[in-house]
């Protein structure tokens, strides 16, 4: 899925440790057309911290999410769902959530008429991987691979 992955830094080698969080964005930042009857786009970026992890025959580098906001659009760039967890600042809203976006609900909404898109839906952790898949099962985003859900249940794929 990530065809180039931007980061503020180098990844670091197997021997040294980033306290500080990197930042990764798909496509250098720009938006990944995702074909399907409905063309739409998918913008990802994430903030990953790289750690030593004690394995059981030597240490080992990990890498933490410690943010991320991955959101479908439009090709028009109007947001389907945007799942978000910044829990270090950029909001007072530090929890995981979704935002269930303007193309999807209607501006005449009886509950915060013209403002749902801006309701905080709390979730769970939510992976790259839960969001490709959700573009393919309930978007009907067309996969690259026949053996895509094998794939995304792989822990090593989509950070």
């Amino acid at each position: 899925m990530y065809t180039h992955i931007t980061t503020q830094q180098p990844f670091p080698s197997t021997a040294a440790v980033f306290p500080e969080a990197l930042a990764l964005v798909l496509h250098d930042g720009n938006p990944a057309l995702l074909q399907g009857p409905v063309p739409l786009l998918l913008d990802v970026a994430q903030h990953v911290r790289v750690v030593m992890v004690d394995a059981p025959r030597a240490r080992q580098t990990a890498i933490h999410v410690v943010s991320y906001v991955y959101t479908l659009m439009t090709r028009d760039r109007i947001e389907l769902v945007s799942f978000q967890w910044h829990p270090h600042g950029v909001a007072e809203i530090e929890f995981p959530h979704v935002h269930i976006g303007p193309a999807l609900i209607r501006h005449d909404s009886v509950v915060r008429p013209g403002e749902a898109h801006k309701i905080h839906l709390p979730t769970g952790e939510v992976s790259l991987a839960d969001v490709v898949r959700l573009a393919i099962t309930e978007f009907g985003v067309v996969p690259r691979r026949d053996d895509w859900e094998e794939v995304l249940r792989r822990p090593d794929v989509l950070v």
